[in-house]
């Protein structure tokens, strides 16, 4: 992958029981597999696979205090968690150049921490590691990805799942933010295609052919209590299969998953 090339790896959704998530999405006609525990962060994860190595994580706390302690705003992902069953945290895009990245991030005076590296243990014993860049704002619930470098580590969706509800792709997802100008500054900053819709508090960004969608208050009902109850963030995830589906957004469970049966890019 050229360094500057920027592609979609995942949606993280943290979710409050791992089991009965994992239950809950195989009901719905999802392979889930098996992801592993990460080093002394307290978490551990499934993995929903999909085409073009992108796929959906569930994410949940095993270890409260590990969480709070030694993963990034863990006090904040915890919190989050003891009021939602299921919440998007982040969506993460895959590079192979952390340092390139923030360079260009930097250089339009968009701050970020700094790439740290991570590693999950799976169930077989095998440890992979991996690099991680996330906004100086802090990664949960904030409307900005964070970025992954896999580097020789095995990519968790490079086989995708045979999913019986039929989905093969993640191909949008609906952003709510709190200032449609500055995400759209920030992707450009990216080299990014963006499409700002004026006067109208909406943007979409093409991502590797996944439709991102950037929706400002004024443009979501309800945006602004949604922003004061868990900040911005992800509000819809659509996936392209063979079939019509939509499972509705919940208090416990705010956003929305609709499988469309269209064609795969």
């Amino acid at each position: 992958m050229p360094a500057t090339e920027i592609r979609f790896d995942h949606l993280m959704v943290a979710v409050a029981d791992l089991e009965a998530a994992g239950e809950r999405y195989r009901d719905l006609g999802f392979e889930v597999r098996t992801g592993g525990r990460h080093a002394n962060l307290g978490t551990e994860n499934l993995i929903i696979p999909f085409r073009r190595e992108r796929y959906i994580e569930l994410i949940a706390v095993r270890d409260v205090a590990s969480t709070r302690r030694n993963l990034e705003q863990g006090d904040r992902f915890v919190d989050l968690l003891e009021r939602y069953d299921e919440l998007p945290m982040i969506f993460v895009l895959r590079v192979s150049d952390l340092p390139g990245v923030r360079a260009r991030l930097d250089a339009a005076d968009i701050a970020t921490l700094e790439p740290h590296r991570l590693s999950r243990t799976g169930p077989d014993g095998r440890t992979v590691s991996f690099g991680l860049l996330s906004p100086a704002s802090g990664p949960w619930r904030r409307g900005f990805p964070s970025f992954i470098d896999w580097g020789s580590a095995p990519q968790p969706a490079a086989t995708a799942g045979e999913h019986p509800n039929g989905a093969v792709e993640l191909s949008a997802l609906d952003v709510l933010v709190d200032d449609v100008e500055t995400h759209v500054r920030y992707y450009r900053s990216l080299g990014l295609a963006v499409s700002a819709l004026a006067g109208q508090d909406l943007a979409t960004v093409d991502l590797d052919g996944l439709r991102l969608r950037l929706v400002g208050p004024a443009a979501q009902p309800g945006g602004p209590d949604t922003l004061s109850a868990h900040g911005p963030g992800v509000t819809a995830v659509r996936l392209a299969g063979r079939a019509d589906t939509t499972v509705p957004a919940q208090p416990r469970r705010p956003f929305v998953l609709n499988l469309v049966a269209e064609a795969a890019g």
